[in-house]
């Protein structure tokens, strides 16, 4: 299993820069695929609150069938709701901050 850290920060820039990119490199998907393997329960995902216009980044309940919880933050593309839940993900899985900002 890939061990995520700041050896792959040159794999966050690269998803960073197109994160709507739907065919990223080989190991982009396979650093995206770790991030993403979770218990959906407290895992960070994106909602869209205006369709094209306004995200948030929500998390999952404790339980199945709670009540998605919303962040605070709005974003006006989904390109930068999209880079925070990256970050928000690798913080949860390795305990530090991405090393890209």
């Amino acid at each position: 299993m890939l061990r995520v850290d700041k050896g792959l920060a040159h794999l966050a820039q690269e998803y960073k820069s197109d994160p709507l990119n739907v065919f990223p490199r080989p190991d982009v998907q396979v650093l995206l695929r770790r991030l993403m393997v979770a218990d959906a329960r407290g895992h960070t995902v994106v909602v869209c609150l205006e369709p094209g216009k306004a995200w948030s980044l929500g998390r999952h309940g404790a339980c199945l069938g709670d009540e998605l919880e919303l962040e605070g933050e709005i974003f006006d593309t989904l390109e930068a709701a999209l880079w925070a839940c990256f970050r928000v993900r690798w913080r949860a899985l390795t305990g530090a901050e991405c090393p890209v900002e």
